[in-house]
């Protein structure tokens, strides 16, 4: 967030401009180039900063919308902005790693004390969301839709406390983690849970050492 005098000085330089427009355009007609010497120095558009009109920040300027790249991608993402929807680069980043994107929502969602998320649907997500309500992490899921799915989930609480302590991805699309049966870790001494994916699909640390499978050691929570 920028310095308040500094937007301040911008809208300044901007008046000065808008009131000098006219007859710096009609001295330039004339090409009286020695009576535009003569106006004030902030009475040329170049002595503007173009700053974003929220933050004030100066870097990644969209001259279009008036806001900086940054600002410009968090309204979109909330859909603030008519017209423009989620970048493409985005839908990739968040499928490389949709794991991790619903970890973030359930954890965002945990701290804000929010009833229900919504994300999209997979069939990785409605596996784990099948075991954190059998954990008893949620109070239950459902999947919507039906040509674009998406995955509904309900939260649980204790008063105004989130059930969820920590959720934590472990195996990441650039750095995958296996384990055997022995190795797969315990979560806080037995109170949370590892999610692990198996040749048998997706399920807890403790069902997968009693069943000597090893496989792909997705996430911890707790």
């Amino acid at each position: 967030m920028a310095k308040s005098s500094w937007k301040e000085r911008n809208k300044k330089k901007q008046k000065i401009v808008d009131k000098y427009a006219a007859l710096r355009a009609e001295l330039r007609s004339k090409r009286d180039y020695e009576g535009l010497s003569q106006l004030p120095r902030n009475a040329s558009p170049t002595r503007i900063v173009n700053r974003c009109k929220i933050t004030g920040r100066r870097h990644g300027y969209f001259r279009k919308f008036g806001v900086s790249r940054l600002t410009f991608r968090e309204m979109a993402l909330h859909g603030l902005i008519p017209g423009v929807t989620k970048a493409s680069w985005y839908r990739k980043k968040l499928l490389m790693d949709p794991i991790a994107d619903m970890l973030t929502i359930l954890r965002n969602a945990n701290s804000a004390l929010l009833p229900k998320v919504e994300m999209r649907h997979s069939k990785v997500k409605e596996s784990i969301a099948n075991i954190l309500q059998k954990e008893g992490f949620i109070t239950g899921y459902q999947v919507e839709g039906e040509k674009i799915k998406k995955l509904q989930i309900t939260l649980k609480f204790n008063g105004r406390k989130g059930v969820f302590a920590g959720l934590k991805k472990v195996s990441k699309p650039g750095l995958r983690r296996y384990v055997g049966a022995a190795d797969i870790p315990k979560v806080l001494g037995g109170m949370g849970i590892a999610i692990v994916s198996t040749s048998q699909g997706l399920m807890t640390g403790t069902q997968a050492r009693r069943q000597n499978m090893g496989g792909e050691l997705l996430c911890f929570v707790w």
